[in-house]
């Protein structure tokens, strides 16, 4: 099923972003992801196929990008 997670992030590095690419499109669990950087939160919307909010943290983390999950 799918679902929508939003995401409150810290500032993002292009170098950042390229490698969060990498790992999100191995990951069967992630449809879709989108930063907004016009929002002043950074906004991380990813469309979920089963991955959950704490593993996309965790990989948002692995490249150095903190982020709070943003509730529904």
């Amino acid at each position: 099923m799918e679902e929508i997670l939003i995401f409150k992030a810290n500032t993002l590095q292009e170098t950042d972003l390229a490698t969060l690419s990498q790992l999100l499109n191995i990951n069967r669990g992630v449809k879709s992801g989108n930063f907004d950087f016009l929002d002043c939160d950074n906004i991380f919307s990813v469309v979920s196929n089963g991955i959950t909010g704490d593993e996309i943290g965790t990989i948002l983390a692995s490249c150095n990008i903190y982020a709070k999950e943003l509730p529904d």
